[in-house]
C-alpha cells in the first residue's frame, strides 16, 4: 500500500497557525522518506502552551517561509494521495483553515485517521495516543516534532497492517470496516468585506464576558465526552476548544474516556436519576476502577479560562 502520513504543529490556538509540517512517504508498505519544514505563521505569534509542547518559537521560524510560499512545494507531494494522520480531525482542520486563510484551493486527497484505524486494529487498548501506541509497539521517536511524529505514525500503522495482513487500500474497508474520506473544499460564508471570522478563542471571549483561554495541558491527549446542554457556551465550540488544547472528542463513554463534561439535563436524561446515559455509564466505569473524571460546566470553565 502507498500512502503519506502528515503531521502539523501549530503556533497558537488558531487552527490556521501551522509552524511545522512533517510528511512521511510509504511505498509498498515501506517507509521510504520523511521530510519536514518549519513554517512562519501569519503574524509569527506563538503562545506559551504550544511552544511548551513542541519547543518551536517565533525566533526559530523568523526566516522560514509562510505557508502560501511553501504550498507550491508541498501540494504535489500530497495531491492524489491517501493521507493518514493521527487525530486527523486536527491536522485536516489545520490544512483546510490555512488554505482558506490564504485563498488556496483544497488539494484532491483521501484522508484517514490512524486513531480510528488503531482502535479497529487493536481493540481494547487503554490509550490510543501516538506515544502510547508507539511505546507498545517499541517504536522510539522524538514526540511533538512534525517529521518525527509523521514517521512514527507511519511505522506504527504499518506494524498494525502487517499484523492483520493488510497490503492494499481496499482492505481498510474489507478487513476493518474503515472508509477514508475526501478532503472537501471549504465553504465560503457571505460576510461584509471588513468582517473577519472570529477564532475559537474570540468566540468564547465574546460569550463569556471577556474570559481568556488558559495555557493548560489538562486535556492534552485526553479523551473527552460532553453530555447535556451547556449554559454559557456552544457545545460544538467547546468540543473544538478541547481539540485545540490537544484533546480528543469521543461521542460515547467507554474504558478509554478520561473526562466527561456534564451540562444541564435534557428530555433524554433518565427521569429517575436525572442523569444522561453517558453520565450513568461513566459512574458505572468509575465504580469498576476506571479513572474517569466527571466535570460540571463550571469546573470545565475554571480549567480552561483565566
Amino acid at each position: 500500500m502507498d500512502f503519506v502520513t502528515l503531521d502539523f504543529e501549530t503556533a497558537n490556538s488558531s487552527s490556521a497557525s501551522p509552524c511545522e509540517i512533517g510528511l512521511t512517504f510509504v511505498r509498498e508498505n515501506r517507509v521510504v522518506e520523511t521530510k519536514s519544514w518549519l513554517i512562519r505563521p501569519k503574524g509569527n505569534y506563538f503562545n506559551f502552551y504550544n511552544t511548551k509542547i513542541h519547543g518551536i518559537s517565533a525566533a526559530d521560524v523568523v526566516d522560514s517561509l509562510e505557508f502560501d510560499e511553501l504550498w507550491g512545494e508541498l501540494k504535489p507531494l500530497i495531491e492524489d494521495e491517501l493521507v493518514l494522520a493521527h487525530n486527523a480531525s486536527f491536522d485536516m482542520s489545520v490544512l483546510r483553515s490555512t488554505l482558506e486563510m490564504y485563498d488556496l484551493a483544497v488539494p484532491n486527497i483521501l484522508y484517514g485517521c490512524t486513531v480510528q484505524i488503531a482502535r479497529k486494529l487493536w481493540p481494547g487498548r487503554a490509550k490510543y495516543d501516538l506515544k502510547s501506541l508507539c511505546d507498545w509497539n517499541q517504536i522510539e521517536f522524538r514526540h511533538h516534532r512534525a517529521g518525527a511524529d509523521s514517521e512514527a505514525t507511519a511505522k506504527m500503522i504499518l506494524r498494525g497492517f502487517e499484523q492483520r495482513g493488510i497490503q492494499e487500500f481496499d482492505q481498510l474497508f474489507e478487513e476493518l470496516g474503515y472508509k477514508a474520506k475526501r478532503l472537501n473544499q471549504y465553504k465560503r460564508k457571505e460576510a461584509a468585506p471588513t468582517k473577519r471570522r472570529p477564532s475559537y478563542a474570540s468566540m468564547f471571549s465574546l460569550r463569556d464576558g471577556g474570559l481568556r483561554i488558559k495555557e493548560t495541558l489538562v486535556f492534552f491527549q485526553k479523551n473527552v465526552v460532553f453530555t447535556g446542554i451547556l449554559e454559557n457556551m456552544n457545545r460544538r465550540s467547546a468540543e473544538l476548544l478541547v481539540v485545540q488544547l490537544g484533546g480528543y472528542i469521543q461521542s460515547e463513554v467507554d474504558a478509554n474516556t478520561d473526562f466527561v463534561i456534564v451540562g444541564n439535563p435534557t428530555p433524554r436524561f433518565n427521569s429517575t436519576e436525572n442523569l444522561s446515559v453517558k453520565h450513568i455509564k461513566a459512574l458505572d466505569l468509575i465504580e469498576k476502577g476506571f479513572g474517569i473524571v466527571i466535570l460540571t460546566e463550571r469546573e470545565f470553565k475554571e480549567l480552561v479560562f483565566e
